[in-house]
């Protein structure tokens, strides 16, 4: 799907319609110090007479979904300010200017 770079739409902080830069956010890489990745991370470590051949974590049978979400940021030209809207299915994501 083909998308503008600019758009001009509402801005809440300005309280008027400017235009906006759309921008598309990447995920970044996972916290390796959050909770849940140290017990998954303790989880998986080989110790004592297993040395690893535990079975956990199983390996899924869901198959990847065909399309995405993209996370789009759009920022207002004039007060800097980045809003997010609900995003849409689509297989790829092109932006035109």
């Amino acid at each position: 799907m083909k998308m503008p770079r600019r758009l001009n739409i509402y801005c809440s902080s300005c309280r008027k319609h400017t235009n906006h830069t759309v921008q598309r956010s990447r995920p970044r890489k996972r916290g390796e110090l959050r909770k849940g990745q140290r017990r998954f991370r303790r989880k998986v470590k080989p110790t004592g007479k297993t040395r690893g051949a535990r079975g956990y974590p199983k390996s899924s049978q869901k198959r990847e979904k065909p399309t995405k979400r993209p996370d789009l940021r759009y920022v207002c030209n004039v007060c800097k300010k980045a809003q997010t809207k609900p995003g849409f299915r689509t297989k790829t994501l092109e932006f035109t200017d």
